[in-house]
């Protein structure tokens, strides 16, 4: 599990999510699946309509329930607890990816059949997967098993890795009805080792 240590990139996550925010307008409903002490929100997210957060830190959790009192504040493991159907009924217009490591994992539960959505709705992301990639060892990652095992395990991962984050989006998406309408990412960090990316996500009409 890589651990995501470079705040160099803070500025770049901010202006990546302004810029989704200019183009969903601010009457919203945000979920932030990383709350952490809520530096982001203080710049992007305080303008939305209203929100939803999780944070497994108790002391970020009431840091974040004194910060945003129209919020609902979950308390827990953001994984696990989409993966159980935590806000299932609700349908976020953004949904905000800030994990220690991979996103990913993050979407089988975001794309489920189960789960609530808008019409249009925008996923807007940080992963610090790449710099395990960077040691070739995709084909130990579970998430990305099936599409070595499709692309060959010497396949390049790192070099291509926003391409392979798109195809996974492209793939649930159209699992479960929905299109990429949009999508748009870029290498930062040290080493370029982390990855920031958006997309805009539409379902697509029946047949």
């Amino acid at each position: 599990m890589t651990t995501q240590l470079d705040n160099s990139t803070f500025v770049q996550k901010t202006r990546l999510r302004n810029h989704v925010l200019a183009q969903s307008g601010t009457r919203v409903d945000v979920l932030e699946t990383h709350g952490g002490f809520g530096r982001i929100f203080e710049r992007t997210w305080y303008r939305a309509e209203r929100g939803a957060v999780i944070e497994r830190d108790s002391v970020k959790v009431e840091h974040l329930a004194r910060q945003r009192s129209s919020w609902a504040v979950y308390e827990g493991d953001s994984l696990a607890a989409l993966q159980a159907g935590l806000f299932a009924s609700r349908a976020f217009d953004i949904v905000d990816l800030d994990p220690y490591g991979s996103t990913l994992t993050y979407f089988a539960p975001l794309f489920d059949a189960h789960r609530a959505r808008p019409a249009v709705w925008w996923l807007v992301a940080n992963c610090g997967l790449r710099h395990t990639l960077g040691l070739k060892q995709a084909w130990r990652i579970e998430v990305l098993q099936d599409l070595a095992a499709r692309l060959g395990a010497a396949s390049d991962f790192y070099h291509r890795y926003l391409p392979v984050v798109h195809l996974l989006l492209t793939e649930h998406a159209q699992a479960s009805g929905q299109r990429v309408a949009w999508f748009d990412g870029y290498y930062c960090g040290h080493g370029n080792n982390m990855t920031h990316y958006a997309a805009r996500i539409e379902s697509t009409p029946l047949t």
